[in-house]
């Protein structure tokens, strides 16, 4: 009955404070839009006064502080607090007279300094170099996920900050614009974009190939990569091996030669050339505690490269999509009695320990997808059996064990590892009973010791792990979707390997995500009724007319029908637009939703609602052709079926195999509520649940309200339903009718025998009934 109208807050992520103060750029693409030409409008404007851009004196920030491009005032930086001047304020100021805010005479360029003095008016070439310097074809970007990155823009050149590691980066176009070292001397200066990089770890390699860069990387270890494109350029000579980390037996020599080669070199902060080498971009996605947090640091890596705009739709597509599936995947969760508990194991054959992942980004992944994150009251457990003490209330268990051979990743390995006998569907472990036992090891580059897809792309593409947890969890959310990193060792599922092969390896590539589906928030429950049911996955819903065992496939318009899952089913494009009517107990049902607008054909010979036959007289509706059976033209009809989206009738209709024809079985199921619970039935194929269902609820609410009230007024009158057909006298039994007299507070006539040919049999029947309700039917209800 009725339907859940999604109401439980599903908040977008929240802005985070940034760890540096900084001035933002407006998110939205529409907005960094009228950002630019607002600046480039504040450019044009001061041009006539304002200095050249040669005689601006400089003084540096602080160390621990950042520019307030805007207010020309220092803020702290809360993550590096040493040696503060002791004129320093904790409010975040420092205690000297501020310059004042921005004039006609002062462009965006940070200063500590007292305004500048005008001078002779900005040449054409030198407002060019502006207008270049901030580079039209980028978009600032913000950090609105990210607790480790963070950039400010100066006009002329970028500063950006990596808050884990405590690196500053000055990143600029033109070096005649660049700014003094002296201003920043702690920070890394890179003249942008980057033109030819080393990568020293596999997981900013997608991130590149999302931004179009592969061909940028000139140096960069392959061994464990899956990227088909990555290894084509490997195979071919455009990426060579890059020295390893000489700290684990790597030839620092020839790594040198090949860091002085390139304009950056892109590493994880573990590095150990990465806290020295002023050449060394320390990107620390992994340590940011979040699936989008991780996801953004594309962001970081476009300063480097003017690749802003990119990252920006990219970084967009994917925040949209996986809020999408979240919502989907917890709205499931909503319809669905209870969540499925998941563990993230892991067992050490090194240490001979087992431990229990609590990682928060897998948390929010898990509890995204629906589901309940396992976090025991320890982590680490010495023995199996300790482990295996706390997992009985474990649904779905991902095994993160290492494997130098992942061909020996099976289930035996598994329950061998982790001490677990019976290993099969006898076990008293939830997750062998159903066989959920999955890895993230599904995509690989098919070497022994291979690398894994998952430590590379996973962490740009949260939105296709949240499908791959969600199909796990809800197998039939999204039936279609082929999981990308986990399979189920339970069951023998297969790895797949990603070939060396690239159709184009300067192209962006592309996401694996699906598009985001309509994913049913309002959804139709059946209560009352015994002759349908319905069940929703994502983009498509399965309606049941179990009286006629007929099944439909009810799939949005524009998508593709999921054909190969329902064999014998009729499917239909929805919401229906255009519709024929060859029963009038429908007609009530469709004016209470609203659409009978969409009615086009239908006799309106036996209709009462005025609205209909009306529309009918306009000639909006058109008599709809009779059965074939009792006299109607076939091809008049045919060609009225065809014509429409579906026909709404009865099993009787001789039409009623045709596959565009949805058969309502009101009539025939037994109860008053249960038959009046069919407006939700047609709702579905008209995306109507919800009018349905305020329909539906206002109906049960005054229908128990006026039950109620007759049952305690309830005298001893009895109601009979009777009718006469030929010479022959009936009392009806039909279950719906006693119903109605009991809850209108009577005795429903049930006779053992309910047929009478005989009348003075049939008058003793009903001798003593108080109320008669004759049905006998007449050609003219005046006589």
């Amino acid at each position: 009955m009725g339907v859940d109208n999604g109401n439980r807050t599903c908040d977008a992520p929240q802005r985070r404070p940034a760890k540096l103060p900084r001035f933002t750029a407006p998110s939205s693409f529409l907005s960094r839009w009228m950002f630019l030409v607002y600046v480039c409008t504040v450019i044009i404007k001061v041009g006539a006064t304002t200095t050249s851009e040669n005689s601006v004196n400089y003084q540096g920030p602080l160390k621990g502080h950042h520019v307030d491009t805007l207010h020309g005032q220092i803020h702290d930086n809360p993550e590096d607090t040493d040696n503060l001047p002791a004129n320093h304020d904790r409010l975040g100021y420092i205690n000297t007279p501020s310059p004042p805010s921005p004039t006609s005479y002062d462009d965006m360029r940070a200063y500590t300094s007292p305004p500048r003095q005008a001078s002779s008016p900005l040449s054409t070439s030198n407002l060019l170099s502006h207008i270049n310097l901030l580079n039209i074809d980028d978009m600032p970007v913000t950090n609105d996920h990210s607790e480790f990155w963070n950039v400010t823009y100066h006009g002329t050149f970028k500063e950006a900050w990596n808050v884990q590691t405590k690196q500053q980066y000055i990143l600029y176009n033109n070096v005649t614009l660049a700014p003094p070292s002296s201003a920043y001397p702690s920070a890394r200066f890179f003249q942008i974009p980057l033109q030819s990089v080393a990568v020293a770890e596999t997981v900013a390699a997608t991130f590149m190939e999302m931004l179009g860069l592969r061909e940028v990387i000139r140096f960069m270890g392959l061994t464990y990569v899956t990227s088909g494109c990555l290894r084509v350029l490997g195979a071919q000579g455009a990426i060579e091996p890059f020295e390893g980390d000489p700290r684990f037996g790597a030839n620092s020599t020839k790594r040198n030669i090949q860091i002085a080669s390139v304009d950056a070199v892109i590493a994880s902060e573990f590095d150990s050339q990465g806290t020295t080498d002023s050449k060394f971009i320390t990107y620390s996605a992994t340590a940011d505690p979040g699936t989008l947090h991780r996801a953004e640091w594309i962001e970081f890596l476009s300063l480097f490269f003017d690749k802003e705009l990119e990252a920006s739709l990219s970084f967009n597509g994917t925040v949209e999509r996986y809020n999408c599936h979240r919502a989907g995947a917890q709205s499931e969760d909503r319809f669905l009695s209870g969540n499925k508990t998941v563990a993230w194991l892991a067992y050490s054959s090194f240490s001979k320990s087992f431990r229990v992942d609590t990682t928060a980004y897998k948390r929010q992944f898990t509890e995204d997808a629906g589901g309940i994150f396992f976090t025991p009251s320890q982590s680490s457990y010495s023995s199996a059996s300790a482990l295996a003490a706390v997992l009985g209330d474990v649904d779905v268990v991902i095994d993160q064990s290492y494997y130098y051979d992942l061909n020996t990743a099976n289930l035996a390995s598994f329950c061998s590892a982790f001490g677990l006998s019976p290993c099969n569907t006898s076990s008293p472990f939830k997750f062998l009973q159903t066989m959920n036992v999955w890895r993230f090891d599904k995509l690989t580059n098919g070497l022994v010791n291979a690398g894994l897809d998952w430590f590379e792309s996973s962490i740009p593409e949260p939105d296709v792990v949240l499908e791959d947890l969600s199909s796990i969890l809800y197998p039939n959310l999204q039936p279609l979707h082929q999981r990308t990193w986990f399979r189920n060792i339970a069951v023998g599922e297969s790895i797949n390997i990603e070939p060396a092969s690239c159709v184009n390896t300067s192209a962006v590539r592309s996401t694996r995500a699906d598009s985001c589906p309509t994913y049913y928030i309002q959804r139709s429950t059946v209560d009352f009724s015994q002759d349908w049911n319905i069940t929703y996955y994502a983009n498509h819903k399965v309606v049941w007319n179990r009286r006629a065992n007929v099944q439909y496939v009810l799939f949005e318009k524009g998508t593709t029908p999921p054909t190969t899952l329902y064999p014998g089913a009729r499917f239909l494009p929805i919401p229906l637009q255009t519709i024929a009517v060859s029963d009038t107990t429908v007609t009530t049902i469709l004016e209470l939703l609203g659409v009978q607008d969409r009615i086009t054909y239908m006799d309106l010979t036996y209709v009462t609602s005025g609205c209909l036959r009306v529309r009918g007289m306009q000639g909006i509706i058109t008599s709809f052709e009779g059965d074939p059976a009792y006299g109607g033209n076939t091809t008049t009809r045919n060609a009225q079926i065809s014509g429409v989206d579906a026909v709404i009738g009865n099993s009787f209709d001789s039409n009623s195999s045709a596959s565009n024809f949805i058969i309502y079985s009101s009539t025939s199921d037994p109860g008053t509520l249960n038959r009046a619970e069919w407006i939700e039935y047609i709702g579905v194929f008209f995306n109507k649940e919800l009018e349905a269902s305020q329909a539906i609820n206002g109906t049960i609410e005054r229908y128990n309200c006026h039950s109620g009230a007759a049952r305690l007024s309830a005298g001893s009158q009895t109601v009979a339903w009777v009718s006469k057909s030929g010479s022959s006298f009936i009392v009806s039994t039909s279950e719906y009718k006693r119903q109605f007299t009991e809850d209108a507070g009577a005795v429903f006539l049930n006779p053992s025998t309910s047929f009478f040919t005989d009348a003075n049999e049939f008058y003793n029947t009903i001798i003593e009934v108080d109320v008669l309700i004759d049905e006998a039917y007449f050609a003219d209800p005046a006589s």
